[in-house]
């Protein structure tokens, strides 16, 4: 019994200085990686001078022939204004920088044009009314809203012809916005 007491107690002595062995190696490899592990020459001559030019020069180029071939924000003919979203701030001042203050600057910046139907269909459907007095069954769909509106709207005025076109084209554009493939474009959306 005293025998194999010892053995497994040589062996627990035997695993212990294992296991610091190991955790010595692995923090003294540790600490010979440096704290920047990328060298970066600080010093006078720790480069040639010939390769300081060539990083001098590659820099120079970056920063001036690519720089303006790569983004095309320095062309004065060029108005970014995309399909399906309102340019982020710094096109927007560009945009208005170049003249075109009036595309790509109607909404705030990264707003969704998407979002803003959803959100103008959604209030339609659950709050029962969108920018007017009058309540309807939240069942109707945007087209009967908008047909109920006329309805409503055209007995109050006499212009039911002009009113008519109006609600015909904002329904096209409706339906258009919803269940076409095609991005909403800016135009379209200050439109509708």
């Amino acid at each position: 019994m005293f025998i194999i007491m010892a053995a497994c107690a040589l062996f627990f002595v035997g695993l212990i200085l294992l296991y610091f062995s190991r955790l010595y190696h692995s923090r003294d490899s540790v600490n010979q990686i440096p704290s920047k592990s990328v060298y970066v020459p600080l010093e006078e001559n720790d480069l040639p001078n010939d390769v300081l030019k060539y990083i001098d020069d590659q820099l120079k180029k970056c920063l001036g022939d690519i720089k303006v071939r790569a983004g095309p924000l320095h062309s004065k003919a060029l108005c970014f204004n995309y399909a399906g979203m309102s340019p982020p701030d710094y096109i927007q001042e560009h945009n208005v920088r170049m003249g075109y203050a009036d595309q790509g600057t109607l909404f705030p910046p990264n707003c969704s044009y998407e979002d803003v139907i959803d959100s103008l269909a959604l209030r339609q459907r659950f709050d029962g009314a969108l920018l007017t007095n009058y309540s309807v069954p939240p069942s109707f769909t945007f087209r009967e809203f908008m047909i109920y509106m006329y309805h409503r709207m055209g007995e109050l005025l006499q212009q039911r012809q002009e009113m008519a076109l109006v609600v015909r084209k904002t329904i096209e554009l409706y339906e258009k916005f919803r269940f076409g493939p095609d991005l909403i474009c800016e135009h379209d959306l200050v439109v509708f």
